[in-house]
């Protein structure tokens, strides 16, 4: 049975690895937001999936990478039931279209007596995590405070002060992705607190219609012909304009790609600045009528109509852009399998099981680790290759990048040494130095060493762990129970031994 032991380890973790590779699409309330997540934006000089832009605008505000839906003392003694989160691509989705329900969700970390004090806030409230809508009223305080605090030396502020400069950063990242679609701030403020009524797909209808009759008009003159259009019309159309002028100016994501595919890397436009362009050209992006589109079907309820958008969105990107589109949906794919992650969990349990082999010599536990190890590399090797492909450049170019190709390297020597040393000590050098680099990498990735920490030991590798564990205790058992039948049945041979020689002494004739 000892044997079978690696393979079943081997198993367990293919396992593992494949319902990470494979996991099912999310969908929320019917909504795939997960292809959503998929579409490519621009932010800071680089195109990404919006999945991606989700998880660190997440992490820049509230400090976290996944927003609970609930209080989560609420299920502190309920350790078997898992705590709600929302999808970062959906809160951002949310953000950009259904600002009224943003602005409820806490996400703003406030922990000093002192800020709290001067924003007249309640300690405690939402475990120290604040509203949007908590702090809607003090905007202007903010502001000012933030300015005399700008002012003074970094080394002369005090820790108050400090947090106090974050906050600010996060209301400023969170206003812009806010306005990063549609100038939901203008539009707040023209509501006045009652429910913002805005359609932006009808009102780009609109708007088309008119640009299309200005155009036409414009054509006329030019032969001579004399054709007005309604001066209602106009007005709409300069209002309309007028409102995403607030867009292209705050907007953080560019999210238009370039009408030239071959210059698709760096020349995109936020959505602001197309409109308002539209208004001097005459022409609006394909790509403003898909977003419209998506923007409406989700702030209105209609999953189908937003999932057949974001499906027509996605044909027309790969016909005109498909290398960025590849490009992107190649890093989709490595946020969600995360083969770092992954190999940094196999490496951890390959190490414990080469502890247990040199404490008790077992074959089984060598190579049950060595199974695990070659997995890990494998892993390893598979997300310098993505990397590779994302980036277009060697691993080298980066710290981040330079540790685990440190870590690669050192796990090919020890892997080679093991070969010729086969007693442990090459293996164990390779899963530590796979664990260290992989481990010390994402330290200096955002969410620090808490968040890798939360990321690798996530439900599916706890599962893993259990499955073994239950796994080792059955074989035990069952080699306990063969253990005691062979016994008994030597007991029962050597009894039925003894009986045959008393008889046999028993039947002999005496002297």
């Amino acid at each position: 049975m000892k044997r079978a032991l690696p393979w079943i380890v081997l198993g367990v973790f293919l396992i593992y690895v494949a319902a990470a590779m494979f996991r099912p699409v999310r969908s929320s309330g019917g909504f795939k937001v997960a292809e959503f997540g998929r579409l490519p934006v621009l932010l800071s000089a680089h195109v990404q999936p919006i999945d991606s832009v989700a998880h660190l605008a997440l992490f820049q505000i509230r400090g976290t990478m996944n927003l609970p839906l609930e209080n989560p003392n609420a299920r502190r003694w309920q350790v078997w039931k898992r705590t709600l989160t929302l999808d970062p691509a959906e809160w951002l989705l949310e953000v950009m279209t259904k600002p009224a329900a943003a602005d409820t969700r806490k996400i703003f970390p406030i922990n000093d007596s002192n800020v709290l004090s001067r924003l007249q806030l309640k300690p405690g409230a939402g475990e120290g995590y604040y509203a949007f809508k908590d702090l809607q009223a003090k905007l202007d305080e903010i502001g000012k405070e933030t300015a005399r605090i700008a002012k003074l030396e970094p080394g002369a502020r005090a820790a108050w002060e400090r947090q106090w400069l974050k906050l600010q950063n996060a209301l400023v990242i969170y206003e812009r992705l806010k306005n990063s679609l549609q100038p939901n701030s203008l539009l707040e403020r023209e509501a006045g607190g009652k429910p913002v009524a805005f359609n932006f797909a009808a009102s780009l209808n609109a708007y088309q219609s008119g640009l299309r009759e200005s155009v036409k008009a414009a054509a006329a003159r030019k032969q001579g012909k004399q054709q007005e259009i309604d001066q209602v019309t106009v007005e709409a159309m300069r209002a309309f304009a007028g409102s995403f002028v607030v867009v292209s100016r705050a907007a953080m994501l560019s999210v238009i790609p370039p009408t030239d595919p071959v210059k698709a890397g760096d020349r995109w436009e936020n959505i602001g600045t197309s409109i308002v362009n539209s208004a001097r050209t005459g022409r609006l992006p394909v790509a403003v009528g898909h977003f419209a589109t998506m923007s409406s079907a989700y702030a209105h309820g209609k999953p189908e109509a937003f999932n057949a958008d974001v499906a027509k969105y996605q044909q027309w990107l790969s016909k005109a852009y498909g290398p960025q589109v590849s490009k992107v949906r190649t890093q989709y794919f490595n946020n969600m399998f995360k083969p770092f992650v992954r190999a940094a969990a196999i490496y951890f349990v390959a190490f414990v099981l080469l502890c247990l082999f040199w404490f008790k010599r077992s074959t089984a536990l060598y190579r049950s680790a060595l199974t695990l190890v070659v997995l890990a590399g494998v892993l390893h090797t598979a997300g310098l290759i993505l990397g590779l492909m994302i980036e277009g450049r060697l691993p080298f170019a980066s710290v981040y990048g330079s540790i685990i190709a440190a870590g690669w390297i050192v796990l090919l020597l020890a892997a080679l040494a093991e070969r010729f040393w086969r007693n442990g000590p090459g293996l164990g050098t390779a899963a530590a130095a796979g664990l260290i680099a992989l481990s010390t990498a994402h330290s200096l990735a955002p969410g620090g060493p808490a968040e890798w920490i939360r990321t690798v030991f996530d439900m599916s590798f706890l599962s893993a762990i259990v499955a073994i564990g239950i796994i080792g205790i059955f074989m035990a058992l069952a080699e306990g129970r063969a253990f005691h039948m062979l016994r008994r049945i030597a007991n029962a041979m050597r009894s039925v031994v003894r009986q045959n020689k008393s008889e046999i002494t028993v039947a002999s004739p005496s002297c």
